[in-house]
């Protein structure tokens, strides 16, 4: 008679489990998911995007937007990636990599890059 009682608490719990051990295992396991970052950008090669380090805005630096499956990069560069020079290029193999520069679509005048005020 109890469990016609406590039907519902029977239920849920359990399923509420199955589902926190899943979304552990497919995030935190297998890294089944995409991860955008910025990457490094020549701006004397390509059409880069522009950041600010502060609010003042009195350093620039120029980045791409690097879209690719977190297991990917997991298996190039390992727990970070930073220092990794795999993550800032697309390899063969990666079928969801993508690396985006400024064009003149998404770019308006404030974040193309001036290339006389670009100190060496």
């Amino acid at each position: 008679m109890q469990f016609k009682r406590y039907i519902l608490l029977y239920t849920l719990i359990p399923l509420l489990i199955l589902t926190i051990s899943a979304m552990y295992y497919r995030f935190m396991v297998i890294h089944d998911y995409v991860v955008s970052y910025e990457g490094e950008c020549d701006p004397y090669e390509s059409s880069c995007f522009v950041g600010c380090e502060n609010e003042e805005c009195t350093a620039e630096y120029f980045y791409t937007k690097v879209e690719r499956h977190a297991s990917d990069l997991v298996n190039l560069c390992g727990d970070s990636i930073l220092g990794c020079e795999f993550a800032n290029i697309c390899t063969s193999e990666e079928l969801q990599c993508k690396i985006e520069y400024c064009s003149l679509d998404d770019c308006d005048e404030v974040n193309k890059p001036n290339m006389e005020n670009i100190d060496l």
